[in-house]
């Protein structure tokens, strides 16, 4: 694209207006490595939009002249963007510092919608990057915590039932070598459906924390089961 006279030449062979258009915003949302988005309160941040030219709808961005981090005089060129195949630059509203490129080159966005953000000092860019970072790091813990909390209400595995059928022996709630006992390790162990149903059902309400767990409800059902396995057996024999 060729600058003549203060008009940019558009590439169809038009001329396009040096356009600026910004507006304050409060808050800006960032993203971290993974794709969190987190929602940051800034006071001292802007938003350079998409402009409109005539009817355009939609407009996307040919290049970057600008780094973020880096520093721009009023009215200095940021980027160039294309609507409807006329490509104008657009001129900085204000000096400042460009804090974060929203939209790159190749991409397509709403007129109005916001491109980019910048800050008046480079202090308020410090800032913003400081609080974005923390903003960023609280998203993630409360993500980890969130997604360990899931993972306690997942049902239990017969990997867990086996565990426990282990601490009742040691606690003496069951008889340590008795057939009862050898039987139930035995189905644990093929992780028999029948007794995990049983085992999933002696947990209160929908939480499968084991502080929930009632052993003697379970006990009790695990007998039944294993009754109904040895009759159905002797069934199939006779």
């Amino acid at each position: 694209m060729q600058r003549v006279g203060g008009v940019v030449r558009s590439r169809g062979g038009g001329e396009g207006r040096r356009m600026m258009i910004s507006s304050k915003t409060a808050s800006v949302t960032v993203k971290d490595a993974s794709g969190l988005s987190v929602t940051v309160e800034h006071k001292n941040m802007f938003k350079i939009n998409m402009p409109t030219i005539m009817s355009s709808k939609e407009g996307s961005i040919e290049k970057w002249l600008k780094k973020e981090g880096e520093p721009f005089h009023q009215g200095e060129q940021l980027c160039e963007v294309t609507l409807d195949d006329l490509t104008v630059a657009l001129d900085a509203p204000r000096a400042g510092v460009l804090a974060e490129i929203l939209l790159y080159p190749g991409k397509l966005c709403k007129v109005d919608e916001p491109i980019a953000l910048y800050c008046e000092s480079n202090e308020d860019y410090l800032e913003y990057i400081n609080e974005s970072r923390v903003a960023v790091l609280e998203a993630e813990m409360v993500a980890q915590v969130t997604e360990q909390l899931a993972e306690s209400a997942e049902k239990p595995s017969a990997k867990t039932m086996l565990r426990e059928i282990r601490h009742l022996i040691q606690t003496g709630a069951i008889v340590d070598g008795s057939e009862f006992a050898k039987k139930l390790q035995s189905l644990a162990r093929k992780g028999d459906a029948d007794l995990l149903a049983a085992f999933e059902a002696s947990f209160e309400g929908s939480s499968f924390n084991l502080d929930t767990f009632d052993s003697k409800f379970f006990l009790d059902n695990a007998k039944s089961v294993i009754e109904e396995k040895e009759e159905e057996a002797a069934k199939a024999k006779g």
